[in-house]
Formats: C-alpha cells, structure tokens, sequence
C-alpha cells in the first residue's frame, strides 16, 4: 500500500493489523517497491509451500492411519494389560474410540469378524478361491467400516492368525448400542458381499467388555467373535452369528442333586475361568471332601476330570469348526497353555490336536 509522506501512521497501523505485509512512502522508488514486492512474493511463495507441505503430511497421516490403529489394536489384544496413560493418549492421536479406558463413550467394546464363502460356479472349474477375492472382500469391507455412519466408532482391522477374516472393533456407550452398530455394519457388509462380489459372507459377533478391564478381558471378547463365526452354518450362506452370554449362573445349596446339578451348569457356563472344588465348595457352603464325594458319586466323575472334559469338548469343537490357533483355544477354553491342552488332547482322544485337525481334512469334514 502506498502511505503519504506525513506523520500519521494511524491508519497504516491499522492495515498492517488487518494483513498488509508493508508500505511505502511517497515520493515511491521504482527500486524500493521492486524490492518489496520481491520479498512479499517471496514470502507468499513461502507460505504455499509450508500449505503443500502440511498438505502432504497430513495425507501421508491418513494413509497410515489405518495400519496404525491395526498395530495398536493388535498390540491391546496380544500385549499388556490394563492401558496406561501413554496408551490412552495413543489411542486419542490414533482417533480409537473405546480404547482410551475413559468413561461414557467406548465404555462397551465388542469385536465382530466377517469371513466370505465363494458359492458354486463364482470360480472357473476346479478352483476353489481366489486371493483377489480375498482382497476385494478386505477393500469392501474396510470402505463400508469407513462409512460416515460407522467412522470414528469402528476400526477394521486383520490379524495374521485369521488370514480370512476382516475384524472390526466397535465403541459405544453401552452394550446394547455396540450390538446394534455391529448388526447394522454386519448387515452391510452381507449386502455388499452378495451384491457387488457376488459372494456369501458370515459375520459373528462377540460378547462385549470393558477397555479398562485389561488384555484379560479384551482378549475374551476378541476370541469370542472369532468362536462365533465357527458356530455359523458350513457352505456359502449369509448369516449374522452372535457369540453365547459367557455369564455363570450361581445356585443356592439345597438336596445334594440339585447342588451337584448347579456345579455342573456353572462349570458349563464358566469353563473358560479358574474353577476348583474349593471355590465350589465356598460358593456352595460345603465341606471340600464331602463335595468331593458327593459329586463323583452323582456324576461319576471326579470334579477335576469333569472340568477336563467339558474344556476338552470345547476345544475338540474349535479345532473341528474354526481356524482359531491352538493357543487361541487353549486360552479360551481355560488350558493355561498350548501344550498342557496338546497333552491333555492326546491323552483323553489317542491324537494331537494337530492329527485331529489333519484327520478331519483327510476325511472331508
């Protein structure tokens, strides 16, 4: 801007203030105003490019956004247990609804995962997948978890040991509403798979925690939308599969039939924790070795070979159902590691896990 050659620069002061880079005095020097219109382009060049650089930051950000949440996901799943400040303010700057441990939104977690099934004649004769069907399904599924109406409160993420299966995480306030956001998004996703892939897709949802319970928790929950998918019907059907209420029922002690059938359900309903026969007998205000007698006596079976067989059940049907790995099940059915199941297994069936999965293979099931 071009200023009189006077003292009054109250108005000048007032341009600058407004965004005026500079002035000049007349009478103006061609120079002196080449110059400054130099150093203006100059900085204005300076500005667009620090723009293109944030630009471009920010882009780069977005596109590793998703592959960051997918390590921290994984990383809550298979590492430590309750979330410590670092981690929650890492789950905040990756935009993790549900995993920052806070109160009111995300104080229910649920995992749900979605596997495709390729109907007969989708594949040239005599092939049975395609991996680009495999990716297209993963494309589809992340886009539609992207969706405005999802965005925010689902991250889809994959997992190494499920190569199959697109999982997701869902956030809410309740368990009721992160059932009803994963039904709806499971819904879309069978839409999609049926329509645009002309393929089949299953999806199960699992149980719902808290993000604050710890890696405990968490990983019940995950697994449990992974066994839920195994409960789904074989073959290429769409289904909308959820997993069972892991809750354990109590019973009040009365004639020692019912109290032995009540010991029975809870070890039914709570395989997958820590049970004894001197937390049953607390729980049921009885002598340990009174319990002990009475229970084999109805079920002919001591409680600790009961416990063995009703997990061992278990496990022998996620091997047979699901691709979960053997530690997977082994955690899930209530086996403190793999190879105390593999024992276990070997001992009660004549095979390990392993041959029986191979068996199952061998005959077609």
């Amino acid at each position: 801007m071009q200023a009189p050659a006077h003292d009054d620069f109250q108005y000048v002061q007032t341009a600058l203030r407004c965004g005026a880079r500079d002035y000049v005095l007349k009478p103006v020097v061609r120079r002196d105003l080449t110059e400054l219109l130099e150093t203006i382009r100059g900085d204005l060049d300076a500005e667009r490019d620090a723009a293109r650089a944030r630009e471009a930051i920010g882009l780069q950000w977005r596109q590793r956004l998703p592959l960051l949440q997918e390590q921290y996901v994984l990383g809550r799943i298979y590492g430590g247990e309750a979330p410590g400040i670092g981690e929650r303010e890492e789950a905040r700057r990756l935009e993790l609804a549900g995993f920052d441990g806070a109160d009111g939104e995300g104080a229910a977690l649920r995992f749900m995962g979605a596997e495709y099934r390729v109907p007969p004649g989708r594949l040239p004769s005599g092939e049975a997948d395609d991996e680009r069907l495999a990716l297209a399904f993963r494309l589809v599924s992340r886009e539609i978890a992207a969706d405005g109406r999802w965005s925010r409160r689902v991250t889809s993420f994959a997992d190494k040991a499920y190569p199959r299966i697109q999982l997701f995480a869902a956030a809410a306030a309740d368990e009721a509403e992160s059932e009803a956001l994963l039904a709806e998004l499971a819904a879309a996703l069978l839409a999609a798979a049926e329509g645009s892939l002309r393929l089949a897709a299953v999806a199960g949802i699992g149980v719902a925690c808290s993000p604050a319970e710890g890696r405990t928790a968490l990983r019940r929950a995950y697994l449990s939308a992974v066994t839920a998918l195994g409960r789904a019907p074989a073959g290429p059907v769409c289904r909308i599969v959820r997993a069972d209420d892991p809750e354990g029922r109590a019973a009040r002690p009365s004639a020692g039939t019912e109290t032995i059938e009540a010991i029975r359900r809870h070890i039914e309903d709570a395989y997958r924790d820590e049970i004894s026969l001197a937390m049953m007998a607390e729980r049921f205000h009885m002598n340990v070795t009174y319990l002990s007698e009475l229970f084999k006596k109805q079920t002919g079976s001591t409680f600790s070979d009961y416990v063995a067989e009703v997990r061992l059940g278990r496990a022998k049907l996620l091997l047979r159902d699901t691709a979960m790995r053997l530690a997977d099940i082994a955690e899930w059915t209530g086996f403190s590691t793999a190879s105390y199941l593999s024992a276990a297994f070997k001992k009660r069936y004549g095979l390990s896990p392993a041959d029986y999965r191979a068996r199952l293979r061998s005959d077609g099931l």
